[in-house]
């Protein structure tokens, strides 16, 4: 995907980068939530953990 001509002149590098990422939501409305959902929840559960030492807990889980 080619960037427009409107878009040459911005000067915000990171933005030129992932134009077509950005527009990927609008294309086809998909992002990465559900991925950032699962780390999210993941640290909560790590966090929950505080205290224990080894992994023999997860065994019983």
């Amino acid at each position: 995907m080619s960037t427009p001509g409107w878009f040459q002149g911005f000067e915000s590098r990171s933005i030129q980068t992932h134009y077509p990422r950005i527009l990927n939501y609008f294309d086809n409305r998909s992002t990465n939530a559900s991925a950032e959902s699962f780390n999210a929840r993941s640290k909560r559960f790590v966090l929950s953990l505080e205290g224990f030492t080894t992994g023999d807990f997860f065994c019983t889980i």
